[in-house]
């Protein structure tokens, strides 16, 4: 997966769940939406764990992200709780190699918990 830059600094990425009815797993896009136009979405609290990436998050156009345990463990039990079909979950939504946005992000980060529906919580 390739991270396309943010418009600006009114803009986020948002995590899309989507149910994948024949196997009963899920599959997942990216999407970028204006601060004052996302869809509801909820974000995810969780404990990053260890830093080492040693996970594939496979997305619905076959490409893939490096993910910690710690998340790949919680996406298949948030995936299943997700009642906005949006997540926002900083290690995703965040370009964790682009420092100028994931600084943006970070001070953002008040504003945009404000904003989801509700914060699902995995420990």
């Amino acid at each position: 997966y390739r991270y396309q830059a943010l418009e600006s600094d009114q803009h986020l990425r948002l995590l899309s769940v989507l149910p994948f009815v024949e196997s009963g797993r899920f599959m997942y896009e990216m999407q970028t939406f204006g601060l004052d136009q996302a869809p509801p979405f909820e974000s995810v609290s969780y404990v990053w764990g260890d830093d080492k990436r040693n996970y594939d998050l496979a997305f619905s156009d076959s490409s893939v992200l490096k993910i910690t345990q710690s998340l790949f463990v919680a996406l298949s039990i948030l995936s299943q709780h997700c009642r906005t079909g949006h997540l926002w979950i900083d290690q995703l939504c965040i370009d964790q190699s682009n420092v100028q946005e994931r600084n943006h992000q970070v001070k953002s980060m008040g504003s945009i918990y404000k904003q989801a529906e509700k914060v699902l919580v995995f420990l």
